[in-house]
Parts: C-alpha cells; structure tokens; sequence
C-alpha cells in the first residue's frame, strides 16, 4: 500500500490542485493521502478532509517535522513525498507503485518540473535532470534529491532515524539517499514527473541564492557535519 504524504502550511490556495492530481492516479492497489497540517490558519484540513484525505497536525512548525510526522503516522509501506504546491503528472503513482514489486527497492527518485519557470528554476530543473540521468547510469543511482519527489520504504527510512529534524532547513533531504542506500536499492526515475510552483524563486532569487541555498542548505550542512548540530533554530515555514 502507497501512503502519500503532504506536508501543508497556510496553502489552501494550492492544496486542492495537488489533492485533485493525487486522487486521479490509478494504482493497482487502494493508497492513503495524509495532509499534515503544520498550523495552518487558511482551512487547509478543512480542504483535505474534504477532499477524502486523513489530517494529521503537526504543531512543530517546519516541513521537516512535518514529513517525520507524516512518515511515522503513516499505514503504507511506502510513502511517496510530495508539496502542497505540486502535482503528481498522470500515471506517476503507478509507476512508483510497479517499482517497489523488486524487493530490494527501498526508495525512488522522481523529477521536478517547476512552473510556469523562472531562468533560475529552469537551470535547476536541467541540471537535475542531467546530472540523476548520469549517475543512474554510472553509478546505477542518482546523487540529488528534492524531497518533494522521493518515494521510499517507511520501514528502511525508519531503520535509520527518518529524517534529521536537528538539521531544520534540510534534514529532509540532507544525507537522505546514503541513508536509504543502506538499506537496498535508489532508483532514478524520470518518468514519474512532479510540477511544482517557482514561487520561491520569483522577485527573490538573491535571497533564494544567498539566504536559502548558501546560508541555509550548504553553510549549515557544513557546519552540521563538523559539529553535528544546525546554526539555526526551528525552521518558521514550509518550504
């Protein structure tokens, strides 16, 4: 059984498209959708449940305890992560579904399509792309993730931790592949195709650059690997 788990704050205006392209996907077997709801103020559970989705609350505000949550709350074997922002492309559950037949799967790797695109988010997207594409065929694995596109075990996440939630602003993603990798086998899979909103990249792409890449994601993975703690606290929202 698939559990997909969205992490939402405050994205009542977004939920519904994601929800809509969640519940139109043709599986073999029935799936859970669980909307964590990180303290929204909008109707956000009120949409969800509507919508035939399980709620969950989470008041430790930050998608990173919002995922650890969901995954730990979660009845399938294997979540498929996705954001409240994004949408699943038709067909891209069953894809996921027929991956994790081989047992020695333990996680799979979609691709991330922003729209409608900035220049920033479309360098991103092709460098993603490409680079997965070559390291799915060199090292039979891919090398970055977008947390918002990986489906894994709930049991092999569980058996090493789940996610880093001392690591704020990345703890989803940081570390996360070497974890599963423990455990069996990562597949690439471009076929299963995630549309997700540029709003983080629009009007703020030197703070995107400077604050959220350098500062947030490589600066504090730095600093955590030499000191096994994060230079900030709580992160305040969900990315």
């Amino acid at each position: 059984m698939l559990s997909v788990v969205i992490p939402s704050l405050n994205e009542a205006d977004s939920l519904p498209a994601c929800l809509s392209s969640i519940m139109a996907q043709e599986t073999a077997d029935p799936f859970e959708v669980v909307v964590v709801d990180n303290g929204s103020i909008d109707g956000t559970a009120r949409l969800a449940e509507a919508s035939g989705a399980r709620v969950l609350v989470c008041l430790q505000r930050g998608v990173v305890y919002a995922r650890q949550a969901g995954l730990e709350a979660a009845k399938g074997d294997v979540v498929v992560q996705i954001d409240a922002d994004s949408c699943l492309a038709p067909g891209a559950l069953k894809i996921i579904e027929d991956a994790f037949i081989d047992p020695q799967v333990v996680a799979v790797l979609g691709h991330v399509v922003y729209w409608p695109g900035t220049w920033l988010s479309k360098i991103m997207e092709i460098g993603y792309l490409r680079s997965n594409t070559l390291t799915g065929r060199w090292l039979k694995r891919p090398i970055f993730v977008l947390a918002g596109a990986l489906s894994c075990r709930r049991a092999a996440l569980l058996a090493e931790g789940g996610y880093r939630t001392d690591l704020p602003h990345s703890g989803d993603e940081f570390g996360i592949l070497r974890q599963l990798g423990r455990q069996g086998k990562i597949l690439w899979a471009p076929a299963v195709i995630i549309g997700t909103s540029d709003r983080r990249f629009r009007g703020r792409v030197l703070r995107f650059l400077l604050v959220d890449l350098l500062g947030h994601t490589i600066l504090d993975r730095l600093v955590y690997r030499v000191g096994w703690r994060s230079m900030f606290g709580r992160r305040a929202d969900v990315r």
